[in-house]
């Protein structure tokens, strides 16, 4: 009964988190100069080209970037720092 039991729950506990999968996505990069060196600190904003809403994150230390949770469509990065300012 006890097996039964914790069977039960663990089919429970797998649908719940099946129910909870997430839809919307990132974008994961890594900033860098022409020399290939990282650059930190610098300013990425993403904007969806549709909602013109605008997400932004700055790289770390070593250069790398994330900027999560957006909405599916399609975006126009841009980037910033100090010295130069870029979009693709």
């Amino acid at each position: 009964m006890v097996r039964a039991g914790l069977a039960l729950a663990l089919i429970a506990l797998a649908a719940s988190s099946a129910a909870a999968q997430e839809f919307r996505g990132s974008i994961v990069g890594h900033v860098k100069d022409t020399s290939d060196l990282a650059l930190p600190g610098v300013t990425v904003t993403a904007t969806n080209v549709a909602t013109n809403v605008a997400s932004t994150t700055v790289s770390n230390n070593e250069g790398n970037y994330t900027i999560a949770y957006l909405t599916p469509g399609n975006y126009r990065l841009r980037s910033a720092s100090a010295i130069a300012s870029r979009s693709i």
